[in-house]
């Protein structure tokens, strides 16, 4: 119960901190142009929403961050404390993030967020909010819209928490929670930002092409460039985020 608790809270800190970086991250994603920069994609959200535009998606996040960063902490410690294998534990633990939390709110997330961007949608239609969003897609595509993406999910959850606490216990050490966190929480997006690439596209499209479809369709565009969109906005994002999440869980630990 204390994990569940204390990852809850770390997860919601990080969140409120890294939330920019990741609307940032699904614009280079969800586009086909490959000559986007950060600068003029920060220009354009600020000129057109302001402030606010960072934050699209945010309530998403909030309704997610806590059950996801309780289900992963609190599911680690369990099946470490039986496997003493982090690799193992964090392996399992990502899995039932992605079911159980993840997936769904991402889904929702994306479509949100990407109604302000998408060559899908024109911009004078009507944008949703994301319980309009939510109804909509159950309304019309049905409880399975929530869980487009999911093995893909599930393939960058797992891989990331499982090289996530290994690194980070490897390290934790030497560099303290924040300088491990940080590290660790680059490795994963780094190998498998092709998977977070393609479950972007899954989750944007209500049709639900297939996936060999999205990776011939993104190398015809893009090349192998494509599959690495979004992946400096992405570590940008999660390398804090990570180091501040660890942070967080280890400082409340010790005081709770």
């Amino acid at each position: 119960m204390k994990s569940f608790l204390i990852g809850g809270i770390a997860g919601f800190i990080e969140s409120s901190c890294c939330q920019p970086l990741d609307v940032l991250k699904t614009r280079f994603q969800s586009h086909n142009q490959t000559n986007i920069s950060i600068s003029n994609e920060i220009m354009k959200i600020y000129k057109k929403d302001g402030i606010y535009g960072f934050y699209r998606g945010l309530s998403a996040v909030y309704l997610g961050v806590i059950p996801k960063n309780a289900i992963r902490f609190s599911t680690f410690d369990f099946l470490n404390q039986r496997l003493q294998n982090p690799v193992m534990s964090g392996f399992g633990a990502g899995i039932c993030e992605a079911i159980l939390v993840v997936n769904p709110l991402e889904t929702c997330k994306i479509r949100v967020q990407s109604q302000y961007h998408s060559f899908l949608t024109p911009q004078n239609d009507p944008k949703l909010s994301l319980f309009q969003m939510a109804k909509r897609m159950m309304k019309i595509e049905g409880i399975k819209s929530f869980y487009n993406g999911l093995s893909m999910t599930i393939m960058r959850q797992s891989m990331n928490q499982a090289s996530n606490f290994y690194v980070y216990f490897k390290l934790k050490d030497d560099l303290g929670s924040f300088g491990a966190g940080c590290i660790s929480g680059s490795i994963g997006p780094i190998l498998n930002n092709p998977i977070d690439v393609i479950k972007t596209r899954l989750q944007i499209h209500p049709q639900k092409p297939s996936i060999p479809l999205i990776i011939r369709d993104i190398y015809q565009k893009n090349g192998i460039r494509g599959y690495f969109k979004g992946i400096i906005p992405r570590l940008i994002r999660i390398i804090p985020g990570q180091g501040i999440t660890f942070f967080i869980y280890d400082f409340l630990k010790t005081v709770v």
